[in-house]
């Protein structure tokens, strides 16, 4: 090991306490920093994600708006005289009601005056022998209204061939948003109700669009009532409405869709998505209001744990990378540390041993050296350089050779 590396790693294990200390403190810092940066991040995008479902849904309605004109733009055109045949060949010939996911077809109701129905019903039973009047037994039916709100035609007729001559005024949500039509002039949708040709039990609603005697709606109320033909209308799911809307976003959030019951004030939830838990704790909540035909209805999108696990597991997994890495650290500085505790061990029980060896050859000596004095006889052993290595108190006394100050070391 190189001896700069050698310090270093010494100063590390050394300091292992303050390095982990410095080590972990970067580390939780940088992680809340990281934690801070994502979870705005996550903010932003489910934000925008939530607006894009809004805004998805505005653009569905209006889409839906485009054949509603083509049909008012029709009977102008025709002097108000669009008869069912016209009508169907129109649609066909210009595919104006295909690719409109969500509706289930697209076609016109008639006002008709209750002294006007029995001429009215010869009229269509000339052009369709089949057609008849059919009634919505609701709680506020009334047997003889004063004028009768009835389907005449609608495209494609195989899927909806139950509207056909249904009288959507003897249902109050139905009426209602159709006389809201008439006397305003706009768009109009109505509460949601149960579409009589739906498949299935769903939430539904009429999209209406009211056609005038003159190509521009008159000014005033009883102008515009005065000079009412009928509606453009579209029966309209809003579970194939959310699909229509999912197409043109794939990166939608779980969301909820409601409308306001203004005598009630509450909501009723007309779509729940799968994944939208409504009772489950939820990260990030959005609430949004949209104005669809004179109604308000409410987008909520929620953001759940799973759901942003999903976007954001790319960050948990550097963090457990990071964990991982503090790990190995706090590992090799222990090892470090173990294995400088050990070499210090070893040079301390060397030290000792050495020590205990010396002084045992001290005493050794000095009990050879008292031997040797006590003997009677000279005694001197010499070096192989006949330097004197040992002697004894008797050749010191006749001083053998030379003095005893320089006996020692010195050649014979």
């Amino acid at each position: 090991m190189k001896p700069s590396i050698r310090i270093f790693t010494h100063l590390l294990a050394h300091n292992s306490r303050l390095v982990l200390t410095v080590y972990f403190t970067v580390t939780l810092v940088l992680s809340a920093l990281l934690a801070k940066s994502n979870w705005d991040s996550f903010q932003t995008i489910s934000h925008s994600r939530h607006e894009k479902t809004v805004q998805d849904f505005n653009h569905a309605f209006e889409l839906y708006l485009h054949p509603l004109q083509g049909i008012v733009a029709a009977f102008h055109l025709s002097d108000l005289k669009v008869s069912t045949k016209s009508f169907r060949e129109s649609a066909e010939s210009r595919d104006l009601f295909k690719n409109f996911k969500g509706a289930l077809g697209f076609g016109f109701i008639r006002r008709v005056e209750a002294d006007q129905l029995s001429s009215y019903l010869e009229k269509q039973r000339d052009e369709r022998p089949w057609f008849e009047l059919r009634r919505l037994r609701s709680e506020d039916f009334i047997d003889r209204p004063n004028e009768y709100f009835i389907i005449e035609d609608i495209e494609p007729v195989e899927r909806n061939e139950k509207a056909v001559g249904l009288v959507v005024s003897d249902e109050s949500r139905r009426r209602e948003a159709a006389i809201r039509s008439m006397e305003t002039g706009q768009p109009a949708v109505t509460q949601s109700i149960q579409l009589v040709q739906a498949d299935r039990t769903e939430a539904g609603f009429l999209y209406y669009l009211p056609i005038y005697r003159t190509p521009i709606a008159p000014d005033t109320v009883q102008g515009r009532i005065k000079n009412f033909v009928g509606w453009a209308y579209a029966p309209l799911l809003v579970g194939e409405i959310v699909e229509f809307v999912r197409l043109h976003n794939q990166n939608f959030l779980p969301f909820k869709v409601s409308e306001v019951i203004e005598d009630e004030g509450e909501y009723e939830t007309l779509f729940l998505d799968p994944e939208f838990d409504e009772n489950g704790w939820k990260l990030l909540t959005f609430e949004s209001s949209v104005m669809v035909g004179g109604r308000l209805w409410k987008v909520t999108s929620g953001v759940s744990v799973d759901h942003w696990y999903k976007v954001f597991s790319w960050s948990l997994v550097g963090l457990a990378v990071g964990l991982l890495l503090s790990l190995f650290v706090c590992l090799w500085l222990l090892r470090i540390r173990e294995k400088l505790a050990f070499d210090a061990e070893l040079i301390r029980k060397t030290t000792e041993e050495v020590a205990e060896r010396t002084k045992d050859i001290l005493e050794q000596q000095r009990f050879l050296q008292s031997l040797v004095d006590g003997l009677p006889t000279i005694v001197v052993y010499l070096n192989r350089d006949l330097t004197i290595k040992l002697n004894n108190k008797a050749s010191r006394i006749l001083r053998f050779g030379i003095q005893q100050s320089k006996d020692r070391g010195a050649p014979q």
